[in-house]
């Protein structure tokens, strides 16, 4: 009695999370009411057992300790126990199926034929791209992977021939995490998560800058520690309707227990100070988490006056206007099966009066860009064509 008791506590917990998590859903949050009944009822019942039986043998009763109903009743409180479960949990289920994948059509759904090997000198295995920014003064679209920068030839590709890797840096000791990138001024910038805490506290992350040598590579200038945990994204802001002076904006993952909480914004005034401390400020979370079952954020990027917020755990991409409101959202197709949610880097990118979007797979590692159509007023001023389009 004692255990099923706990099993329902325990469930009903679970109950509560799953409809905080899902803006407070009340249908759910009566479900795990009627939960936290049928553990009292189960107590109460075992207890009341428990002092029956207790009675008769003290008195040495000879008969009155079968219990013809208990049986029943735990079989009947398992099946509801059950039926909660998957109520909760088949939402999550029924929705971790892709209703699309991607379809390569040339010059608009384009899979970039990376050249992992021994010619670049970068191990398919040891190569998970994340952040993606495109340098248009070298023609460049820059990626992020671990502990190295590299970049690949920014054209889109008429054949299917590998494209070479360039690598622009690699850090000497192996330990970087790099995450997001974000180029400023022509300065790249770096996010580099799992950084312990000078005083043993929460993780926090660094900021690294970068600047380019006379040989077209990159050399590390500077680097500040942040206290942004587990840092995923970077972007910059110089548009004084989001922020009276420039900023740039980090998304960290708290991890939390309830994943609709794991997002953390931090602001950094703009340029950083020279020196190894980087004060930020906090940054009202609750606009970008609503609606979301895991609020992780994978990349970001301020576009024409909005800024563009990659979950790769929701599959999603949501823009959000200066007063943090949702104006669109973009559902992201699924590039390989069973990796659905591994997208890690965005960047649009305007050529012309065309709009393209790169997208970073974190494993197996790709980079695909799509060739944006003129969108509605419901999907935004972009959509995407329908060989990338998850409907």
């Amino acid at each position: 009695w004692i255990t099923v008791g706990t099993l329902f506590t325990t469930i009903a917990g679970i109950v509560y999370a799953s409809a905080s998590a899902n803006d407070n859903d009340w249908n759910t949050y009566q479900v795990g009411n009627g939960l936290v009944a049928c553990a009292l009822f189960v107590a109460i019942y075992g207890t009341i057992v428990y002092y029956r039986r207790l009675y008769l043998m003290t008195y040495a009763k000879p008969y009155g300790y079968a219990d013809a109903f208990g049986p029943a009743v735990l079989a009947i409180f398992m099946i509801i126990l059950l039926c909660a479960f998957i109520y909760v949990e088949y939402p999550n289920i029924s929705t971790s199926t892709p209703k699309s994948k991607f379809a390569e059509l040339p010059g608009v759904c384009i899979r970039r034929n990376l050249d992992l090997g021994p010619t670049s000198g970068i191990s398919a295995l040891q190569f998970e791209p994340s952040g993606i920014v495109v340098d248009k003064e070298r023609n460049l679209i820059i990626v992020a992977s671990l502990n190295e920068i590299v970049a690949i030839n920014a054209d889109l590709p008429n054949s299917t021939d590998p494209i070479p890797i360039k690598i622009l840096y690699r850090f000497p000791d192996g330990n970087e995490d790099l995450e997001g990138l974000e180029i400023i001024k022509g300065t790249i910038y770096a996010v580099s998560e799992n950084k312990g805490s000078a005083t043993g506290g929460v993780d926090q992350s660094d900021i690294i800058e970068f600047q380019w040598t006379s040989d077209g590579l990159l050399n590390e200038t500077l680097r500040w520690r942040v206290n942004a945990p587990n840092a995923e994204g970077i972007t910059y802001f110089d548009d004084k309707n989001w922020f009276p002076v420039p900023t740039t904006l980090i998304a960290a993952d708290l991890r939390a227990i309830n994943r609709a909480n794991r997002l953390e914004l931090k602001s950094i005034d703009f340029p950083f100070p020279r020196d190894n401390e980087l004060p930020t400020k906090r940054v009202n979370n609750k606009l970008f988490v609503q609606g979301l079952k895991d609020s992780k954020v994978a990349d970001m990027q301020f576009f024409d006056g909005l800024l563009y917020v990659l979950y790769n755990k929701e599959r999603l991409i949501r823009a959000y206007n200066q007063l943090g409101n949702k104006v669109f959202d973009w559902l992201l197709p699924v590039a390989v099966e069973s990796y659905g949610d591994f997208w890690e880097g965005m960047r649009l990118e305007k050529v012309g009066s065309e709009v393209y979007l790169h997208l970073a797979l974190d494993s197996p590692p790709q980079l695909w860009t799509i060739k944006l159509e003129t969108g509605n007023l419901k999907g935004g001023p972009h959509q995407f064509p329908k060989c990338a389009r998850s409907e």
